[in-house]
């Protein structure tokens, strides 16, 4: 019995010193559409299986649960080895510190870079190789967020993107490390990097037929940006045959169709598109995009015309900001324009709601 008892001992020993647990406790956080009413949630298990498409998560009681690899996938955390868990909880902590709403922006500055720099110190500790591909995402996307206040990381950023790409193709990550890579490249004006990003990751075997339409619709949206506007043309008419009429998708094409316009010189026709969309549409994440678009084409116009894309940013952050990605948008633009304006206390007012209130938040910046 005394051996019984000094076995066990060691077993719990080695799971101690190992990290190995009997019951992993690793998390998905989704947007449950299925739930009524439909809310956040989080289940709590071991990941059988991941990939470009799905996560399958089994929890202690019940049965396996496919969580789709799509926008409402939210976060996901994996177990650390115990004599690992108070470095990566004081990491994750400086993480959740960047993102508090209430922070002011020079504490969120100082809680990234803290984050970043206890996640690189972290990372040639672990042995695990879902949990090391997990933390050279977060440190990759981090330093995206510095690129966001930094210009100088942009490089830095563009290059650690780039690299987890190419190592970790199959892994469920790779489309929010795409994305974000191909929108530095906008940043860079670099087109054609930012084109064959956006196609590799439309190319990716099992990624989400949501995913593939948003890549399709970004890559038109790009070749705007790059001036090339018959090939956007023909690239968004071409899509227009597969994208069924009246959905979200066919409505954000309509949009984009309509800054084609704006960039020809041709903005009160694309500001009518815009204003019969939303006439047509309920939809209060589509009007919000419509009234961003139609401040694009003022903004991009020739001549310029801020005064009026002005009033349509105004539109999204007092009515209709319900989307935190188009709420961001308006309100980085209305920083930038107040500033324009040499208005700098509202510039001053829509930059710190922009870092307070809409922090980590992933949205188009052209």
């Amino acid at each position: 019995m005394k051996n019984a008892y000094w076995g066990l001992f060691l077993a719990a020993g080695f799971m101690l010193v190992t990290g190995h647990v009997a019951w992993s406790q690793e998390k998905v956080r989704f947007y449950d559409r299925k739930a009524k009413p439909p809310k956040e949630a989080t289940i709590t298990g071991v990941i059988q299986e991941e990939s470009p498409a799905r996560i399958r998560i089994k929890p202690a009681r019940g049965e396996a649960r496919t969580i789709p690899v799509n926008n409402d996938l939210i976060e996901v955390e994996y177990q650390v080895p115990s004599l690992l868990s108070q470095d990566y909880r004081k990491a994750r902590n400086r993480e959740l510190d960047f993102m508090k709403p209430t922070a002011a922006p020079g504490e969120k500055q100082v809680a990234l870079g803290e984050a970043v720099e206890a996640y690189q110190k972290l990372l040639p500790q672990l042995k695990d190789e879902k949990v090391k591909r997990n933390i050279q995402f977060k440190i990759a996307k981090l330093t995206a967020n510095q690129a966001e206040s930094d210009s100088a990381q942009v490089g830095a950023a563009i290059d650690k993107l780039a690299a987890f790409k190419k190592e970790h193709p199959d892994s469920w990550q790779i489309t929010s490390a795409t994305r974000t890579l191909a929108g530095l490249y906008v940043i860079k004006k670099d087109w054609d990097n930012a084109l064959k990003t956006y196609q590799d990751l439309a190319k990716t075997a099992g990624v989400s037929g949501e995913i593939v339409q948003e890549c399709d619709l970004a890559i038109a949206q790009v070749l705007v940006r790059a001036e090339k506007y018959n090939e956007a043309v023909a690239k968004l008419n071409e899509l227009e045959k597969t994208v069924p009429s009246g959905t979200p998708q066919a409505v954000r094409l309509q949009i984009t169709k309509a800054n084609c316009l704006a960039a020809t010189n041709k903005v009160n026709e694309a500001i009518k598109q815009l204003d019969d969309l939303v006439v047509k549409t309920s939809d209060q994440d589509l009007i919000a995009a419509a009234y961003n678009a139609k401040g694009d084409c003022y903004r991009n116009a020739n001549p310029p015309q801020p005064r009026a894309a002005m009033w349509e940013y105004l539109w999204v952050d007092v009515k209709y900001s319900q989307n935190p990605k188009e709420h961001a948008k308006a309100v980085f633009h209305l920083s930038r324009l107040f500033r324009e304006f040499n208005d700098d206390k509202r510039a001053k007012i829509y930059e710190e709601k922009l870092a307070k209130e809409l922090s980590g938040v992933e949205f188009d910046r052209r």
